[in-house]
């Protein structure tokens, strides 16, 4: 009986131990293949990328061309702060709302005529609770109207290299009985992200606000992107929704690097025509926390931070650090494998600061990606008799003590 107990107790550990490795493999699996996940059934397109070198990480379909719903204003946005950046205007000048202007539809700032708000507030209202009267009135206050805006909007485009971007107003609300929208591919939408986040970062101060509230005017919205509350360090950037495109959001997230193993990165994500709310902002937040949680920007090698320690049996002093040359840092999957090959050259004493001492070779997966020169940041002398016969019977010294303690 004990026997079978035992035999038992035997199946029942390895029942679990298989469950386990199964349980993590999978957790492995889903962490290694986002596209797997299917959430191309439920959204039009993806895309998630490194903000520093433009690096595409996942996708699916971004080069069709599709509805941009408010994202728009992300380019209307880069206009005016190229406007305040020229002198044309400034961040004070007044805005005097007009009939015209109240009367925009779709999310609102609830303009009213006779109204007066610095372009400062009207740019915040467009960011963080997508004011479509609050871009209008922008653009009629750079170009008189919004006609001669949408020509400048069409004039960043075609510098940002946007070729396949139609424009037809400020705020991407549907217009006419026809429904034209505005629309560029997902791929372009991210090359404007990255081009307006390089000039003007300021943006992410105005995105990252979870509410706009003036009690004077009994106004108060949230902030539209859902995933400011639901991820952590996400502090940008903006949605978009119109029944042709679907709800879309352009999310990014800054994550803090750990001392003297990685640096800062930044991400984009985008998301275009999701069915629903809640579809976007799951299909946004596994984005979010994909990334973060398979990507870093390793420091590989840093100039301040030694190889190793090398001994020079006659040297003063005897043991010294050796550095790169250079500092790398590269933006990688955490699963790449990266190894040093560390290849020391014949010195001869004395040294001076600074000598070549030999190369590094940084592998990625086995394959030689970078080569640097290896120094010596002391100077190493030639130790002098009395040192050396010093040095000589402390390691004899050291060596019987070795041998009697294992005695």
């Amino acid at each position: 009986m004990n026997n079978l107990k035992w035999h038992r107790l035997g199946v029942v550990n390895l029942i679990k131990k298989f469950f386990l490795v199964l349980l993590i493999s999978l957790l492995l699996l889903n962490n290694l293949a986002f596209g797997l996940n299917g959430y191309e059934d439920k959204i039009k397109s993806y895309l998630l990328a490194d903000f520093e070198t433009g690096e595409i990480l996942e996708s699916y379909n971004i080069d069709t061309t599709l509805e941009l719903a408010s994202t728009s204003k992300l380019l209307s946005y880069y206009v005016i702060m190229d406007e305040i950046s020229k002198g044309n205007i400034s961040y004070s000048d007044i805005i005097v709302i007009d009939e015209d202007t109240s009367k925009v539809t779709g999310s609102s700032y609830k303009l009213k005529p006779g109204e007066e708000f610095t372009v400062e507030k009207l740019l915040k209202a467009a960011i963080v609770i997508s004011g479509n009267d609050a871009v209008y009135a922008l653009a009629k206050h750079i170009a008189g109207t919004e006609g001669n805006f949408i020509k400048l909007m069409k004039n960043k485009a075609d510098n940002l290299g946007l070729k396949n971007c139609e424009l037809y107003n400020s705020s991407g609300l549907p217009i006419n009985k026809e429904g034209l929208q505005n629309k560029m591919t997902t791929r372009e939408l991210f090359i404007l992200v990255k081009n307006l986040l390089e000039d003007y970062p300021e943006v992410l101060e105005y995105s990252k606000l979870p509410f706009i509230s003036e009690p004077s005017r009994n106004f108060l919205e949230m902030n539209t992107n859902p995933l400011l509350r639901t991820v952590e360090n996400v502090d940008g950037l903006k949605t978009g929704f119109t029944g042709k495109a679907g709800y879309c959001l352009v999310s990014t997230i800054g994550i803090k690097g750990e001392p003297r193993k990685t640096e800062d990165i930044r991400l984009i994500g985008i998301v275009m025509g999701a069915g629903n709310f809640d579809d976007r902002t799951a299909v946004s937040k596994a984005l979010m926390e994909y990334g973060k949680n398979n990507y870093s920007k390793r420091i590989i090698l840093h100039d301040e931070l030694p190889l190793q320690t090398i001994e020079f049996k006659i040297g003063e002093p005897k043991n010294i650090d050796i550095y790169p040359e250079v500092t790398l840092s590269k933006f990688l999957n955490n699963n790449t494998d990266i190894k040093l090959d560390i290849k020391l050259s014949d010195t001869k004493l004395p040294l001076k600061e600074n000598t070549n001492l030999g190369q590094v070779i940084v592998l990625e997966n086995d394959v030689p990606v970078f080569t640097t020169n290896i120094i010596n940041k002391q100077k190493v002398g030639k130790v002098n008799l009395i040192n050396l016969v010093y040095r000589f019977y402390a390691s004899l010294y050291s060596m019987q003590e070795a041998i009697f303690k294992s005695l």
